[in-house]
């Protein structure tokens, strides 16, 4: 079973979050917020379902990876 982020993460590779203005972003984030999958798997690992949750930290989380991923070795 994926988790949260893992889930996250593929759903915003898929719609391709990164290239997303402002206002796409918004309304990106509402369709996380009300995904019942996400908020099921968030409680079950018992974290916060919030839009706030989901915008600072796994979105800007995934922004960072996405744009200075590590160094391969």
């Amino acid at each position: 079973m994926k988790t949260l982020i893992q889930s996250v993460y593929e759903i915003a590779d898929a719609q391709n979050y990164m290239s997303m203005d402002r206002t796409q972003s918004s309304v990106f984030q509402t369709s996380l917020e009300d995904n019942k999958v996400l908020k099921d798997l968030a409680k079950s690992e018992g974290k916060e379902w919030t839009r706030k949750y989901i915008k600072d930290t796994l979105l800007n989380d995934y922004s960072k990876k996405k744009r200075h991923p590590p160094a391969q070795l």
